[in-house]
């Protein structure tokens, strides 16, 4: 009997679930749907000390009235949410400080820092996953650069393959996790901090591998981090 039954297990469950073979997703610039990408700023992305830092690629979610919104295509580093565990948010997590902070000044000269717009950030509750609803992500913020909230993540990728990411071999070796049975572009997608906070004010919402979205604590030290900013096109370097 129990080989009968493992026998009609085996016809329901299609192969590809015992293979394990990778899920791939390969799309123009990770997206199913025409998106435009562009280079901003230097970041040490190959992990080779001896060469210079690689430009930064972005993809622009948004352009309007001389602005355009710019979100990194790639897990640029590994950072903990917060450095300490215990009740935090976005206002007052020490990830929010690096990327304002060490992070735009080792990865924008003066004049490209120049064209990043001061974004009052929205961390009301409309922005978080509305299955938390004991939780705050803290008071608005004042930020150069910022991560992008549940909400925004579910607007501007609604569907799981289009949040997948890649980290980049300087945060793989950080700590970053490239998880092999989801990859993009031929390379393991990494896990990713989101700004909204997770049902627990420990834990902050995060993308996982496969794109799905879900939390983690705050001192996680294998989660990936994609920055997001609004810049003054016209302010712009231009280009050579």
């Amino acid at each position: 009997m129990k080989r009968i039954f493992a026998l009609l297990l085996a016809l329901l469950i299609p192969a590809a679930a015992f293979a394990g073979t990778p899920k791939e997703y390969v799309g123009p610039f990770r997206f199913e749907m025409e998106v435009e990408t562009v280079q901003f700023g230097r970041y040490d992305q190959d992990n080779d000390p001896e060469t210079e830092p690689e430009p930064i690629e972005w993809m622009v979610l948004e352009e309007r009235d001389g602005k355009r919104l710019l979100f990194s295509r790639d897990l640029l580093e590994q950072k903990r949410f917060n450095e300490t565990y215990g009740n935090n948010n976005w206002e007052g997590c020490t990830l929010r400080a690096w990327l304002n902070n060490e992070f735009m000044e080792a990865a924008f000269t003066e004049e490209e820092r120049a064209a990043i717009l001061l974004t009052h950030v929205d961390n009301s509750k409309e922005q978080d996953n509305p299955a938390y609803q004991d939780t705050n992500s803290g008071n608005d913020t004042d930020d150069y650069i910022f991560l992008i909230s549940y909400k925004e993540c579910v607007t501007y990728f609604p569907d799981t393959p289009t949040r997948r990411s890649a980290p980049t071999d300087h945060a793989i070796a950080n700590g970053a996790i490239a998880d092999t049975g989801y990859k993009i572009n031929g390379r393991g997608c990494g896990f990713w901090w989101l700004r909204s906070i997770g049902p627990h004010p420990w834990r902050a919402s995060m993308a996982y591998a496969p794109g799905t979205m879900r939390y983690t604590y705050f001192t996680r030290d294998f989660v990936g981090v994609r920055p997001m900013m609004w810049v003054d096109i016209s302010k712009l370097p231009k280009e050579e």
